[in-house]
């Protein structure tokens, strides 16, 4: 059932749109704008201020103010900062945003470009990552709010930090095969780690699949083959929440020749039972040494989108849930992390200015509201959605959030 609301449009505009006041920036590389390229566009910018990205060649970045880069369309390709990094967000204070949508990496051809993303307590979204050349490698440590959605990652590590990844691919990378001068194969690596510093580290994962990286082969029959990589390996005291469908994957990769020791869809630490872990939906291979998995009955719910996120154009949101249970859907401007009881679920995401009731979800499981983006909002604008599911009185759990930046 999917349900509309002719007042949506003054909604947005009255209760989204305030402040608008932020400037907007043109970073077009062949000359038709206020920048060649992004360094020089970032230094300029005043926090708070979009940059909108034509597509074309550009140089990779460090970020240190909230501010919002978006590519207009498919091609703005970042070359490597330095030798490996194409862009890192570092130190930035909430209550900021920083949102990078519809950027491509383009590194070298083989071998991973990092991307990092450290020190910041202001929410950091990344929406529609891809790459040209060279694997995206994903380095979080020290954020305290990060949002990716759409994108194509490999070895994602999270330390200290809470992450969500939504509608994404990541992949770990295979081990090195053996030599005659060290006969092993190398382990895969994890397609996502979680791991614990100073605080714990949580990792949201909806509508994704995890695939960890094959391990390498042996130099000979008299060798070992590596380990294949994990799905998502956690370290202790890390907590993960895995929602979504049966298509969503999380498996380990295989093992090497000779001996074939494949990875396990979700992993502890090899020297301690670790982590904790809900699970609705998805399918995963496997569990080896998971201090604890918790299977909640009725399954999570799930938020997504369909169509295109841009003025003028309708965009569909549906939420997944158990049929019986009522839906509100939750839109806002700002982004928040408000702990909701018990300590896997979901937490509060949306600091909410408006509320919309979709009522009751139908035999189908899935409920809908076609929501029509007023042409009058500008590119780059960015707003957040959530939707809370009530299954009961003492049942009362959120979804996901999805970002909607519009190109």
């Amino acid at each position: 059932m999917v349900r509309s609301r002719s007042f949506v449009r003054a909604f947005v505009v009255v209760s989204l749109a305030s402040p608008l006041c932020a400037a907007q920036w043109v970073v077009d590389a062949s000359g038709g704008g206020d920048f060649l390229d992004l360094p020089p566009a970032i230094a300029a910018a005043a926090p708070g201020d979009v940059l909108l990205v034509v597509p074309g060649e550009y140089t990779g970045f460090l970020l240190e103010k909230p501010l919002s880069i978006v590519g207009l369309d498919v091609g703005v390709r970042v070359a490597p900062l330095s030798s490996t990094h194409a862009f890192q967000v570092a130190n930035v204070a909430a209550p900021g945003v920083v949102v990078l949508a519809g950027l491509t990496t383009n590194g070298a051809l083989h071998g991973p470009v990092v991307i990092a993303l450290e020190q910041s307590t202001a929410t950091i979204v990344v929406d529609g990552l891809d790459h040209y050349a060279g694997q995206p490698k994903l380095g979080i440590v020290d954020c305290a709010d990060v949002r990716i959605r759409n994108a194509l990652l490999y070895e994602v590590t999270a330390i200290s930090s809470r992450l969500e990844l939504c509608d994404s691919v990541a992949y770990g990378f295979r081990g090195v095969d053996g030599a005659e001068w060290i006969p092993d194969g190398g382990p895969g690596t994890p397609a996502a780690f979680g791991s614990v510093g100073f605080v714990d580290a949580d990792l949201h994962v909806y509508r994704s699949s995890l695939y960890g990286g094959d391990g390498g082969h042996a130099y000979s029959e008299f060798a070992v083959g590596g380990r294949g990589g994990a799905g998502v390996e956690i370290a202790a005291h890390t907590r993960l929440l895995l929602a979504g469908r049966p298509e969503d994957l999380i498996t380990g990769g295989l093992g090497g020749w000779p001996t074939y020791a494949d990875g396990a869809g979700v992993s502890g630490e090899l020297t301690m039972s670790s982590g904790f872990a809900r699970v609705s939906g998805v399918t995963v291979s496997s569990y080896w040494n998971v201090m604890s998995v918790e299977f909640p009955v009725p399954a999570d719910p799930v938020l997504f989108v369909l169509g295109a996120s841009q003025p003028g154009q309708t965009t569909t949101f549906r939420v997944r849930a158990a049929p019986g249970a009522t839906v509100d859907l939750l839109l806002g401007r700002n982004p928040t992390v408000v702990p909701h009881p018990p300590l896997l679920a979901e937490d509060l995401l949306v600091v909410k200015n408006r509320t919309f009731h979709l009522g009751t979800v139908g035999p189908s499981g899935v409920v809908g509201f076609n929501f029509p983006v007023p042409a009058l909002l500008p590119q780059g604008f960015t707003f957040f959605a959530q939707a809370k599911v009530t299954f009961s009185a003492s049942d009362v759990r959120y979804t996901n959030s999805v970002p909607l930046v519009l190109r």
